[in-house]
């Protein structure tokens, strides 16, 4: 998955889409349509928080629909994600003075840094997520700095942080500047292009030992090539 697919401001999409539905369709074609856009939020856990605004509107547009029990359901849990609170574990690295990667490594000198880049509209990165615990425990066992890079415009700054919260990403967390964007293509992608998930090992020498090591869900190899780095 290349970066440069990202979508459009999920909020202000799925508004001009609802918007659209309220203005050029009518009857259950509408109501299916806008319905639609509340649940596939929910499908694709975008939890985008201008959603139960989206609710509030269909309410009023089509208050007796079959479909209000399963839009009450995915707008509840949007809500209830929305008002997630960071873990202490969870540590967001304020990057706004950050001009190069290589600043945010060597906080880590002498240790292994295993490194995970990703995004919030990364489904397969969102599904590695569900693999982290036994990376977890290693890393706590052995001292390692887990690193999570997102690639999110600061505009999707929120999602992220909620996201890191809700997988229980315990580690560092950085979101991408503009100052360090390409820095990160140019060292983890080839020729500006970076395909998520994607993993990396820096060792404890502060060396790009493993510029794409295994994922978390292959933990037996991964777990070789940490071990390797801390040599």
């Amino acid at each position: 998955m290349k970066t440069k697919q990202q979508p459009k401001d999920r909020n202000e999409g799925k508004q001009k889409l609802f918007d659209w539905y309220k203005n050029n369709l009518k009857g259950r074609v509408q109501e299916v349509a806008m319905a639609n856009v509340i649940l596939e939020d929910a499908s694709n856990e975008s939890y985008s928080t201008g959603i139960p605004a989206l609710y509030e509107q269909f309410k009023e547009l089509h208050p007796s629909s079959l479909l209000m029990p399963s839009l009450n359901e995915a707008t509840q849990k949007n809500i209830a994600f929305n008002n997630i609170e960071i873990p202490e574990d969870v540590h967001l690295l304020n990057t706004d003075s950050v001009r190069t990667f290589e600043e945010i490594a060597n906080r880590y000198l002498g240790k292994v840094i295993f490194i995970d880049i990703w995004a919030t509209w990364c489904s397969p990165c969102r599904e590695s997520f569900a693999h982290v615990k036994p990376l977890q425990q290693y890393a706590k066992e052995n001292d390692i700095v887990l690193l999570y890079i997102s690639v999110d415009r600061q505009t999707d700054a929120n999602l992220w942080k909620k996201l890191a919260a809700f997988y229980d990403l315990k580690g560092e967390h950085v979101i991408i500047n503009d100052f360090f964007k390409m820095d990160i293509y140019n060292t983890f992608g080839n020729n500006g292009a970076l395909y998520l998930p994607h993993c990396a090992i820096i060792n404890k020498k502060g060396e790009l030992q493993f510029k794409k090591a295994a994922s978390p869900e292959d933990m037996d190899k991964l777990a070789e090539q940490l071990r390797e780095a801390g040599e």
